[in-house]
């Protein structure tokens, strides 16, 4: 069976004992917050008002 779980990309359907990996799923990246990461961490270009992160 599968359960309901939250993440920090909200909330997402998991395998309730691990035994079914989907080569399709994806390892959700770590959440820094805004003020911790003012530049692209791949380009060092500064965020502003045009380039979002």
């Amino acid at each position: 069976g599968k359960k309901l779980v939250r993440s920090p990309s909200g909330l997402r359907m998991v395998p309730e004992n691990g035994a079914f990996n989907s080569p399709f799923s994806l390892v959700e990246p770590q959440w820094v917050p805004d003020k911790e990461c003012p530049r692209c961490m791949q380009c060092d270009t500064k965020f502003d008002f045009i380039r979002r992160k």
